[in-house]
This record gives structure tokens, C-alpha cells and sequence, in this order.
């Protein structure tokens, strides 16, 4: 099975950017609605990552609510969080004609000011750490080779608690 990892990175950021420009170039916090957690960054906002408790984040950036999270996906989509889906690819080779036209799809599928980039592994972790690696409106596939991969890679792109990935830097 392959699949594909579209990654919208800070999309809650971008969203509340669009709505609100004149935050641009400030550390900006999101916080879940009805909740004290962060759900969101901008990169400008150091040491602050999503699902800290706000009380970590208060006083490092300016913090705002955040808006629901669109819940509609086709069948052969999972929805990941916000701003991250995975797709499985293998039944769409047919509908589109092969992997290029199906990546391309994928990137049109998004605005380009989200500025979506796929990830192409085998599984959901590989996919998901070679679109971070792609380029804004690009598509990276992992290599075959993937523990060859996955092995150089920081501590940030582990799926996991903000306090787990500090743990784990503190250990070096």
C-alpha cells in the first residue's frame, strides 16, 4: 500500500492570518475553543507547540482562539489533525493515470496559498516526515531504503506529546 501525507504546515496560523493580516510578523499562538491547550504556532512563536498547556505557551507570543476543524473527507482520505490528511493512493493509479498525476492532483486539490506539500511512503510516519521535507507545493517520496531515511531525523518530526520531544532533546 502506498500513501500520501498532505501537509499544510501552520494551517490554523494561516487561516487566522488571512482573516486577521495585521498579526503578520508577530509570535501568534491559537488556542483550542473551549480549551486551555495550544492548537497552533507560528514559527515566529519559539518554544511554543501544539498541545502545550497555555500556561506554558502565555507570555512567549500573542495567543487567540481558534476556529472548528472541517470534518468532511472522502472515503480513501483520513483526516489527521488539522492541516495534515492521508490518502491511499493505490486505488486512485486507475483514475488518474499513475503517481505524477495523482501527486498533481493532490497539490491543485489545496490553495496555493496554503502552500500544501505531500509526503510518498509506504506508510503514514515515513509519509509524513518526507512532506515536511518537500518544498512548499511539492511532493517528496521517501527513498526504499526507509530506516536509512528515518534514522538522521530530529526529534520534532516524532507524532507525539510536546513533552515527550522534551524529554527527549534533554537527553540528547
Amino acid at each position: 500500500m502506498l500513501l500520501a501525507c498532505v501537509y499544510l504546515e501552520h494551517l490554523p496560523v494561516l487561516v487566522e492570518l488571512e482573516r486577521y493580516p495585521q498579526l503578520r510578523g508577530w509570535p501568534l499562538v491559537l488556542v483550542e475553543p473551549g480549551s486551555r491547550t495550544v492548537l497552533d504556532a507560528s514559527p515566529r512563536a519559539t518554544g511554543v507547540s501544539p498541545g502545550m498547556p497555555l500556561s506554558e505557551a502565555q507570555g512567549r507570543a500573542r495567543v487567540r482562539g481558534g476556529a472548528g476543524r472541517d470534518q468532511s473527507l472522502a472515503a480513501d482520505v483520513e483526516d489527521a489533525g488539522l492541516g495534515l490528511a492521508y490518502v491511499r493512493l493505490d486505488n486512485l493509479f486507475h483514475l488518474f493515470g499513475g503517481l505524477p498525476r495523482v501527486t498533481a492532483a493532490l497539490l491543485h486539490a489545496v490553495p496555493a496559498s496554503l502552500y500544501p506539500r505531500v509526503g510518498i511512503a509506504p506508510g503514514k510516519f515515513p509519509a509524513l516526515v518526507a512532506a515536511t521535507q518537500a518544498a512548499p507545493r511539492k511532493v517528496r517520496t521517501a527513498p526504499e531504503d526507509l530506516q536509512a531515511f528515518l534514522a538522521p531525523q530530529a526529534v520534532e518530526v516524532l507524532p507525539v506529546d510536546w513533552r515527550v520531544r522534551e524529554r527527549l532533546r534533554s537527553l540528547g
